[in-house]
C-alpha cells in the first residue's frame, strides 16, 4: 500500500472539511426556512394491515436545526400510547426517526398549506411496505382534538 506524502494529506484534509461544512450547512439553512414547523398537528395514516389511525404529533425545536417528535395515539384499550423520535429538515423534507420497539423512519414533504401540512411516508422492519401519512398543523388557540378510541395505531411492533 502506498504511503501519502503530506500535501496529500493536506489536500485530503482541506476537500474533507469543505465537503462536510458544505453538507453540514445546507440542513441547517433550510431549517431557518420552516420557522412554523413546531407546533401540534392531527396525524392521519394507514397501518400495515391497511387500516387508517389517527392521533397526535407535536414538534418541538431545539438548538442546532433539531426537532423533538412526539406521536400519541390510542391503544386497543383507549390508553393514550406515545413514541418519541428526532427530525432534520433536508431540501424541504422532514426526517425523523423513532424506535416503537424496532427502529423506524418518516419523511415528509413540507407543505406550505394553510394549515401547514406535512405529508410523508413511514417504514418499520417487521412490515413489508411504506406506508402514508399526514400531519396537519393545529393553528394556534385552536383545541386539540384527543385520538380517536376507535382507529388506534396498531401495537409497537408495527407502529410508525
Amino acid at each position: 500500500m502506498k504511503r501519502l506524502n503530506r500535501r496529500q494529506i493536506a489536500l485530503l484534509l482541506v476537500v474533507g472539511v469543505v465537503g462536510w461544512s458544505g453538507i453540514l450547512a445546507k440542513p441547517i439553512a433550510q431549517i431557518q426556512d420552516t420557522p412554523e414547523l413546531p407546533g401540534t398537528y392531527i396525524c392521519t395514516g394507514l397501518n400495515p394491515e391497511g387500516k387508517p389511525y389517527a392521533g397526535t404529533v407535536e414538534i418541538v425545536a431545539h438548538p442546532g436545526g433539531r426537532f423533538q417528535m412526539t406521536w400519541t395515539f390510542a391503544n386497543p384499550n383507549g390508553e393514550d400510547v406515545q413514541i418519541h423520535g428526532i427530525g432534520i429538515v433536508v431540501d424541504g423534507k422532514l426526517s425523523a426517526a423513532y424506535y416503537p420497539g424496532y427502529p423506524a423512519i418518516a419523511v415528509y414533504s413540507v407543505e406550505k398549506h394553510n394549515p401547514l401540512t406535512l405529508s410523508g411516508k413511514w417504514a418499520i422492519p417487521p412490515a413489508a411496505g411504506i406506508f402514508p401519512e399526514q400531519l396537519v398543523k393545529v393553528p394556534a388557540g385552536h383545541p386539540v382534538p384527543s385520538a380517536p378510541k376507535k382507529k388506534a395505531k396498531p401495537e409497537a411492533t408495527t407502529q410508525a
